[in-house]
């Protein structure tokens, strides 16, 4: 099963506009356009702050006069620092800044600027200033797609922006380009990575957090995260609701608006397309399929951050990563990986304080563990994993659609689900031990055994069945041909088959049915509300590049990759590691920095990855306690749930917030 999957049916083409074709080369504080010539060095030096940009009319006035006057323009820098220093101390902020202006130091006029909380008349130095890139480039998402390094270069677009955030008027830079990731022991370049990024300019970076955010698949492209996520703007799907008018058809269009739950309030935010996705593709000699396996892939956007980070001067920010899915695997590899390397990784910042390697992790909807995820092996009844993390959720779909009376009369969803819990962990699972200790038996397609008819016999198995069907309404004969009920099976087969439903978000359905085709496929008609979104973002990221990030290509944007996910590497082969899970790796984070700061987020309705699972993962890597798991009203892509969008901005909010993980909670979670 692919993790945050959006069908785009149509064929979708980022038509070409007028625009320079050879781009020249700026800086500027939050987005890196320093040009790479096709003649590329091992690792370019980290851009600087770039040619002087004038300032407009702001809060911060000229002053006329003898006393005080402008420096003069031959007064050297540092001579200039000093007396902006002196001023500063002295509080008189407009001669510092005067001083430093005068002196041709407007990058350094602005962070003092932005340190005296200064943000408008800061964003009006240091941003760059609006440029549009005419990408021509053809990519190839192939597993041989390579590019060649000839055709390689980091010019990045820019749009200044702005939006109302709490009432106030916020500016902001929005971003799209390649950056090259080179490979941090040898340097050679490895791939070009596509990244579209947000960044408040005028507040200090050494304050500001920036956030790497990573969607799923694998195979997955980062724009319909972001354009239902956190970014400035969201396509509001309306989860659960499909309007009438949509019941037989999937919309052409819907809404996309200003987004009030924009993290922009709290972090910078990038949003990064793996190799082979997006506009991102390896450079020759590589290969695409070079970078596409659990542990193939977290090392090349490593690199990437490491070269984002060096660009763009943020070696002193908060670094966040953000992975939902699929991703839940991949950000904790990608999080052990960059403490591996450790603050050698950056380039040394002018202040001459130490880097900040990592400072949280976000997993969204995560798979930790393919090998105690059953869904992740298909219908595959012979494989013993339990489908146990499921139940909840099955549960709580039930009693969403009022189908399951378990929950009593003003009890809460939570109080609810203690009790379910309690459950999974007593009864339900001594009966998964007596029923996976029979063997697969191929006629009758379980693991039935003696021993499962006697405890079936007995009062606690009926008890069991009895509870199993009041809770999920899955009728007990179902649970006694086993405990093992796939996702599928439940959707599709045993609960409210007059509705086709979302796998991803339960609740979101039509009328419909599942019918055979001419080649006895079954496929849903009208058709799979887990689309219902898919044409509206393909809608929508036809003028997104262009239109708010000034990126304008030929090739076809890469949203999902077949070919990637098709050929992913699921084993790991990393010394130490699990086989298919990251587990270790989350586990070796915490324990190389405790005061690292963890969050997971869930939604009840979740069938892909449902949140009791991550639960039992969790527990069973020791980090029960250590890595809190929030829940909400929504399905795998919960911010797509209109009324889990303010609950979950806050619990966001209360996570960026907070300081570094500390006390004797961070002791115990050394894991040494």
């Amino acid at each position: 099963m692919k993790f945050q999957f959006y069908a785009l049916a149509p064929l979708l083409l980022l038509t070409a506009c007028d625009g320079s074709t050879s781009p020249s080369s700026q800086n500027g504080a939050g987005v890196a356009l320093a040009e790479v010539q096709p003649t590329l060095p091992a690792e370019p030096a980290p851009g600087g702050e770039g040619s002087a940009q004038a300032a407009p009319a702001s809060a911060v006035k000229e002053v006329k006069g003898q006393e005080n006057e402008m420096p003069k323009a031959e007064m050297d820098a540092a001579s200039a620092k000093k007396a902006a220093d002196d001023y500063l101390k002295k509080g008189n902020l407009t001669k510092a800044v005067n001083t430093l202006k005068g002196a041709g130091l407007p990058s350094e006029a602005g962070e003092m600027l932005a340190n005296a909380g200064h943000e408008d008349e800061a964003f009006e130095i240091l941003a760059p200033k609006d440029k549009v890139v005419d990408d021509k480039r053809v990519y190839d998402g192939s597993d041989a797609g390579s590019l060649a390094l000839d055709k390689v270069d980091e010019v990045v677009s820019v749009k200044r922006s702005s939006m109302k955030i709490g009432g106030k008027t916020v500016q902001f830079t929005a971003s799209a380009g390649h950056l090259t990731a080179y490979d941090l022991k040898t340097n050679k370049p490895q791939a070009t990575i596509f990244f579209m990024a947000y960044t408040r300019d005028g507040l200090p970076k050494g304050k500001r957090p920036v956030t790497f955010l990573f969607n799923g698949g694998p195979g997955g492209a980062s724009l319909s995260l972001q354009m239902g996520s956190w970014g400035p703007k969201r396509l509001k799907a309306g989860y659960p609701d499909i309007p009438e008018q949509y019941q037989t058809s999937e919309p052409d269009r819907l809404p996309f608006i200003s987004n009030a739950e924009t993290l922009l309030d709290k972090t910078d935010l990038v949003f990064v397309d793996p190799v082979g996705t997006g506009y991102s593709q390896a450079i020759a000699p590589k290969k695409n399929a070079d970078f596409w396996g659990l542990d193939e892939d977290p090392p090349v956007l490593r690199d990437f951050i490491r070269r984002y980070v060096n660009l763009n001067t943020r070696q002193l920010s908060p670094k966040y990563l953000y992975g939902i899915s699929y991703s839940g695997v991949r950000t904790p590899i990608l999080a052990n990986l960059m403490e591996d390397a450790g603050k050698s990784q950056f380039e040394p910042d002018k202040s001459g304080k130490d880097p900040i390697v990592l400072s949280g992790v976000i997993l969204n909807s995560p798979a930790l563990d393919y090998d105690s995820l059953c869904s992740a092996h298909g219908d595959d009844w012979k494989k013993p994993i339990s489908c146990a993390g499921y139940v909840p959720t099955y549960a709580m779909i039930a009693d969403w659609y009022k189908e399951s009376k378990a929950r009593a009369s003003g009890t809460s969803v939570e109080s609810y689900l203690d009790t379910i819990r309690t459950f999974m962990k007593t009864k339900f699972a001594a009966a998964d031990k007596i029923y996976y200790a029979g063997t697969p038996n191929e006629n009758t397609m379980n693991f039935a055994s003696k021993e499962w008819t006697s405890y079936l016999a007995s009062k606690e198995g009926k008890d069991l069945t009895q509870y199993l069907e009041k809770i999920t309404t899955a009728k007990q004969i179902y649970w006694k041909d086993g405990v093992n009920m796939f996702p599928g099976y439940f959707l599709k087969q045993l609960f409210r088959t007059d509705y086709l439903k979302s796998q991803y978000d339960a609740r979101v359905h039509i009328k419909g049915q599942w019918v055979k085709d001419a080649d006895g496929y079954k496929v849903a008609t009208p058709y799979d509300p887990e689309g219902y979104a898919g044409y509206a973002l393909g809608y929508e990221m036809d003028r997104y590049l262009p239109d708010t990030l000034n990126y304008k290509a030929q090739a076809e944007y890469i949203s999902s990759s077949d070919p990637a996910f098709d050929a992913w590497n699921f084993e790991r082969s990393a010394p130490g590691s699990s086989a298919r899970s990251s587990l270790p790796d989350l586990k070796a984070v915490i324990g190389k920095d405790p005061s690292i700061k963890t969050l997971v987020i869930h939604g009840y309705y979740d069938a892909v990855t449902p949140f009791y699972q991550t639960e039992l993962d969790l527990k069973g890597a020791g980090l029960g306690q250590r890595v809190p798991v929030k829940l909400f009203e929504g399905g795998h892509s919960t911010h797509y749930s209109e009324e889990a969008r303010k609950p979950l901005k806050a619990a966001l909010d209360k996570f960026y917030d907070a300081p570094p993980y500390s006390g004797s909670a961070a002791k115990e979670a050394s894991l040494n």
